[in-house]
């Protein structure tokens, strides 16, 4: 073969072998999108699906606290009380994704009580704004947790005040993705907490008509509210 056809041969072969690597990295970034895309999917997907549980699980766990104690304690799922059930299920889409973010228990407990405090000041210090709440409980509760934490919270919520709103029960109204979490950490955080309940201390949101420059201890700025609620609900005739 001549120089000629041997350097035109070689100009061809580098031709086709750009388009080649063209082609590919072409198809390397469509397979690339391809698979972002799918894990958006799968982001939504999970998402959806560990709100639907939240949801489920916390006007389950509403409805179980409101009964009376001799048809409560007849509750079971597969042989286990239906009480230390739903806590087992809460624990796995809660506190153990947070072992995965937290390697020792030194730094998720510090994380438990850095993170609560956060919530408490904003609490105290500001009126209720939902997409700020939004993003401060999921950078509180990450890796998708907090759609968990906040649909089970909402719809305990939901669920607790219809009943006693039903049975002519009289009750103070919370919000649930803010004061319900702060008053409720333990049950989130602590794997041994079973109760979770929407009387007692919360946290009360700063109403701007008062002079507010105190230090904010754990005393300051918290309100009883629902005094004899759950009992007063539990003794309601069922008809």
């Amino acid at each position: 073969m001549k120089f000629e056809n041997c350097k035109a041969a070689s100009s061809e072969i580098q031709v086709e072998g750009m388009r080649s690597v063209t082609s590919v990295r072409d198809a390397a970034n469509r397979l690339s999108r391809t698979k972002y895309m799918a894990s958006e999917v799968i982001v939504k997907y999970n998402d959806l699906f560990n709100m639907q549980i939240g949801n489920l699980l916390g006007g389950m766990k509403a409805t179980l606290d409101t009964l009376p104690e001799s048809y409560a304690m007849h509750q079971k799922v597969n042989n286990v009380p239906l009480n230390e059930w739903i806590k087992q299920e809460v624990n796995e889409r809660v506190f153990f994704r947070f072992l995965q973010v937290y390697k020792n228990k030194e730094n998720y407990l510090e994380a438990m009580k850095r993170q609560r405090e956060l919530l408490r000041h904003d609490i105290m210090l500001g009126e209720y704004e939902e997409e700020f709440a939004n993003k401060l409980i999921a950078r509180i509760f990450p890796n998708g947790i907090d759609k968990f934490v906040t649909s089970f919270a909402c719809a305990y919520n939901t669920t607790f005040h219809m009943i006693a709103n039903e049975s002519g029960v009289q009750t103070a109204i919370t919000e649930p993705m803010t004061q319900d979490i702060w008053r409720n950490w333990e049950y989130f955080w602590n794997p041994e907490e079973k109760e979770y309940r929407l009387d007692g201390e919360f946290a009360q949101f700063y109403d701007g008509e008062e002079e507010f420059s105190q230090e904010l201890d754990d005393g300051n700025r918290l309100i009883k509210i629902n005094e004899g609620v759950y009992e007063a609900l539990k003794n309601v005739k069922r008809t």
